[in-house]
């Protein structure tokens, strides 16, 4: 390195080829990319040969270390906001095509010794983001990539396999401040796999989550006409504990919506009603397209699904003993404007009605 005098620093793998219809304009591109004050190291998209088959559009700190996002999945296709096709921020970019300005390579320390194969591309352009740089990866310019064909697969070799784990903890050793994090990946975004999917668990489906049991209920307004305050009560059981690893609850779900307001301004909650006592318990929001479907011109329906789950002790606290409960209680739906308070009631459901 100390030998060369040019401005900017290309590395490239003896494994990579060119498409033949790249064009004479892409090392210009990357020039013009690596020539902004802000940017660190640029890098592009790799396929494997003679394939629309993605090896490499950035790289991503997920929870098994360092990897390749969208590897194996066809390139026609376009994934979570263009990750595969547009030019954006990553955490780093693959050695096996980097490019940079030889003052920032010089700034960071360039290349360590002690990581000669595994992750010192990442390191490179982990560094350069320590020192106030951001990598860019170029999807606008794919290249072949005989991937790993020079030294074989790690994982498939014990003594590979085993320096690629010493290299990868010598590595978090270097940057700790990474451990279980890149600051270019949506937390919500499952942190294991190599695909963009959402990380969420909807509140309904969590264990030990219940309701909200509130005993002193509102005076409830007279009964709303169906056409105006449409429902459905789909399921009311009792959900043993040892089933569900959790307490033992009862559940009642279905869906509910106001047909002339706007549903997104509204709480919901169920009414129970059993041996002349009253409560009211919090419902956790459920996706329903299928009910966007069928009420298409009724605002705020996404999420008219509804799932409501009360503990045992918590009803026995509020109703006393639960003999015959499932088939004395009495079940309403409230809902109550988040702005000016206004109740809407479904009054006493009949099972048989909903």
């Amino acid at each position: 390195m100390e030998q060369s005098n040019g401005q900017y620093f290309l590395f490239l793998n003896d494994d990579i080829e060119l498409p033949e219809n790249i064009g004479r304009d892409w090392l210009m591109k990357l020039v013009e990319q690596a020539a902004l004050p802000h940017i660190g190291a640029v890098g592009v998209k790799l396929l494997y040969p003679n394939t629309k088959t993605i090896q490499h559009v950035g790289i991503t700190n997920l929870s098994v270390g360092p990897s390749h996002k969208l590897a194996t999945y066809p390139d026609k296709d376009s994934y979570y906001f263009g990750r595969n096709k547009m030019t954006y921020n990553v955490l780093g970019v693959t050695g096996a095509c980097l490019f940079l300005k030889r003052d920032r390579y010089e700034r960071c320390g360039g290349f360590k010794e002690e990581l000669r194969v595994g992750y010192g591309d990442v390191d490179l352009c982990v560094s350069l983001l320590e020192v106030g740089y951001y990598n860019v990866i170029r999807n606008d310019i794919a290249l072949y990539h005989y991937e790993s064909f020079s030294r074989g697969k790690e994982g498939k070799d014990e003594e590979k396999h085993k320096r690629l784990m010493e290299e990868r903890k010598i590595f978090y050793e270097l940057h700790s401040w990474l451990v279980g994090k890149d600051p270019f990946y949506n937390e919500n975004l499952i942190q294991d796999d190599i695909t963009y999917i959402p990380d969420y668990v909807p509140k309904w489906r969590m264990r030990g989550l219940f309701g909200k049991v509130n005993v002193k209920v509102p005076e409830l307004p007279r009964q709303e006409k169906k056409e105006y305050f449409e429902y459905t009560i789909e399921s009311v059981q009792w959900v043993l504990g040892v089933e569900s690893q959790s307490e033992d609850h009862f559940a009642i779900s279905g869906w509910s919506l106001l047909t002339r307001h706007d549903n997104w301004e509204f709480e919901r909650y169920i009414v129970l009603g059993y041996n002349d006592r009253k409560c009211l318990v919090s419902v956790f929001d459920k996706l329903r397209p299928d009910v966007v479907e069928v009420f298409p011109d009724v605002r705020g329906t996404d999420l008219a699904g509804f799932v409501c789950k009360v503990t045992k002790s918590q009803l026995e606290e509020t109703m006393g003993e639960l003999y015959h409960f499932q088939e004395k209680v009495k079940i309403g739906i409230l809902a109550k404007s988040k702005c000016s308070k206004q109740l809407y009631y479904t009054g006493e459901i009949h099972m048989e009605e909903a």
